[in-house]
């Protein structure tokens, strides 16, 4: 089974982005309940951080998981056109290919912008349809 999970954000200042993690298995052998010191990075433009170690849900579990690759960009309202040619991009950068991926999920708040958002979250479906994860 693939380890690898992807996931679209969309940053609170419209930028999209797209990180790639593994899943940890040095703390997947421990309890996953016990949460280690996050490592945290400034990134994007209002100082947000991301941690390179972290928990995703994933299978309705959490799943401790490392920060591979991270990437994000300022879209200018072309989302439906560039946001699978710079996955494409992305996957290819770091050696993969969507069927390696174990799941897409997005990283979205519901106070975004609307059709932005939209077309984030068909985006994620669709490929985890493609990948056979049901929702």
């Amino acid at each position: 089974m693939s380890k690898n999970i992807l996931k679209i954000v969309l940053g609170e200042d419209g930028r999209v982005g797209l990180e790639l993690f593994v899943v940890d298995e040095n703390v997947a052998e421990k309890k996953a309940s016990k949460v280690w010191p996050l490592e945290r990075r400034e990134c994007g433009a209002k100082g947000q951080t991301f941690s390179e170690r972290t928990l995703i849900r994933m299978d309705n579990k959490q799943i401790p998981v490392k920060l591979l690759d991270k990437i994000s960009w300022d879209d200018k309202n072309k989302t439906s056109q560039n946001l699978l040619k710079q996955i494409d991009s992305f996957l290819i950068k770091n050696n993969l290919e969507v069927t390696d991926l174990a799941e897409v999920q997005t990283g979205i708040s519901d106070q975004q912008k609307f059709t932005l958002a939209r077309i984030i979250k068909i985006t994620a479906k669709t490929m985890n349809y493609c990948l056979g994860k049901s929702d």
